[in-house]
């Protein structure tokens, strides 16, 4: 096997930037053997060590944010891919170039959707960071889509290749024994949807980041959450608040639903 491997990133923000395109860098420079040793898949590395990777494009929203990631991306590697900005940069791309491999989507929650189902539609496979979108109806859209187009739409969900997340479950199936139940807490302040994240919302505060949770315990055990259970705690004054569009100081939000 020997050909090359067409990329292109949409969205270059904390993640696209720093994560992505850092691994599409490796990629580009070294091959895919270091990353199949990483997550265990090493017996797949003779018959894949002659694939060549090219990030051929990258797109964000702005045309600053562009170039400095393409600046970023030609001192890690010593190629340029071509830069892209504005308010729909994928459909540039995808015109641009129509045999593209793989689109990564690495925008904002609200605008995974509208990428994946462009990219489809011109014959890419894609690879997204979750959530795959924010509605039901839009995975439906998605799916049925990627089967028609007989493409893979594949969803980071990186959590379960952390190490210690991996400890935790190597000790308690070799140490501790078979879990009856398990819990996940997530804890972050307020300056990370509000700040860090500043599109969150326009998505919700369980999908930007709680679905790496859910996959977790999916992924490991099998086993699907029968409750959620959501709380908001604030010490800043009600009319600050009011002022951003959140609810006063100290208000609780609970929300269940069993699962088969």
């Amino acid at each position: 096997m020997d050909r090359e491997i067409k990329i292109a990133l949409v969205g270059a923000g904390m993640f696209g930037g720093d994560v992505h395109a850092r691994a599409y860098a490796d990629l580009q420079r070294f091959g895919i053997g270091a990353q199949l040793g990483r997550v265990g898949l090493d017996h797949w590395t003779r018959d894949f060590a002659s694939i060549k990777f090219n990030l051929v494009a990258i797109a964000t929203r702005t045309e600053r944010s562009a170039r400095r990631a393409r600046h970023h991306f030609k001192t890690w590697t010593g190629h340029a891919p071509k830069a892209y900005s504005g308010p729909n940069p994928w459909l540039q791309i995808l015109r641009d170039f129509p045999d593209l491999d793989v689109v990564a989507v690495a925008t904002p929650d609200n605008l995974h959707t509208q990428v994946i189902l462009a990219a489809l539609h011109a014959g890419a496979y894609v690879i997204t960071e979750k959530p795959m979108c924010l509605d039901i109806h839009e995975a439906d859209r998605i799916i049925e889509l990627e089967r028609k187009a007989n493409r893979i739409v594949a969803v980071d969900m990186h959590k379960r290749y952390d190490p210690d997340h991996l400890r935790v479950r190597h000790d308690i199936q070799h140490r501790i024994g078979e879990p009856l139940y398990g819990t996940a807490y997530l804890e972050e302040p307020l300056e990370v949807s509000t700040t860090t994240f500043k599109w969150a919302e326009q998505s919700d505060p369980f999908s930007y980041v709680g679905p790496h949770w859910v996959d977790l315990i999916y992924h490991y055990y099998k086993s699907k959450p029968v409750s959620l259970t959501a709380v908001g705690q604030s010490k800043a004054k009600p009319n600050t608040l009011a002022q951003r569009g959140i609810a006063p100081a100290n208000r609780k939000v609970h929300a269940s639903k069993g699962c088969d």
